[in-house]
């Protein structure tokens, strides 16, 4: 075992041909290549691990069964879904694909999670895995910032049931303190032991939307604040 603070990994697409077709991979085994990661994941017990998706609006939000196949294969602690950042026309030799229409809207990204945490509710019963039978992780949407178009979907290990909190943050302090330890004297630690609770306002559905109030929010169009807000 490695003791890492995290481990992503970014799976762009949710089946062979989608991701051939989002990601152009140089290498021709690419499909398998994700697969290998994904699966490297379910060992690691020091490190916390996270699925990074970005969503592309009519191209890889609609498989969402093979989604959670491939959640039950990594066993992720967590899942960060993302609208994909229109980042402007490029030069003419590398012309980009994606216009604006291809960025989803913040609640069609909450949308495709809510999808995605109901199929893998319901097939919560343990899994086959390399012959053995492998607890089935329960996963529900932990936190979301609005302005990022970003959720994320936690494990529910990261549920404090006594406290009725989350703890997905990560108290740094702590961690250092493990690492040093595991380096000097080898001793081991879980994930749990440096995760740190989440603040209120980065809790999905509250108020704020995962926008921190302690920082100032600029809007730059001349739109009132609430026409704003409604179009997030």
């Amino acid at each position: 075992q490695h003791a890492r603070l995290n481990i992503d990994d970014s799976v762009d697409a949710a089946t062979p041909s989608e991701l051939k077709r989002i990601d152009r991979p140089l290498f021709k085994d690419a499909w398998e290549r994700l697969l290998a990661s994904a699966s490297a994941l379910s060992s690691k017990k020091m490190t916390r691990t996270v699925f990074r998706l970005t969503l592309v609006k009519g191209q890889n939000m609609d498989s969402l069964e093979d989604y959670a196949r491939l959640v039950r294969l990594g066993n992720p602690d967590f899942i960060e879904v993302k609208g994909v950042t229109y980042s402007g026309v490029q030069s003419n030799s590398t012309p980009n694909p994606l216009t604006m229409k291809s960025v989803p809207y913040h609640r069609e990204v909450v949308d495709f999670c809510e999808r995605l945490t109901s199929i893998l509710a319901n097939n919560i019963t343990a899994f086959r895995k390399s012959d053995k039978e492998t607890r089935c992780r329960e996963y529900k949407i932990a936190c979301e910032h609005a302005h990022s178009c970003c959720v994320c979907i936690a494990s529910t290990d990261f549920y404090d049931k006594g406290r009725n909190k989350w703890t997905t943050w990560i108290n740094y302090d702590r961690f250092n303190k493990l690492w040093r330890q595991w380096i000097e004297r080898g001793d081991t630690f879980s994930k749990g032991d440096y995760a740190f609770e989440t603040p209120s306002w980065a809790i999905f559905g509250s108020q704020e939307l995962g926008f921190d109030p302690e920082m100032q929010r600029v809007f730059r169009n001349k739109k009132k604040t609430q026409e704003t807000h409604a179009c997030v």
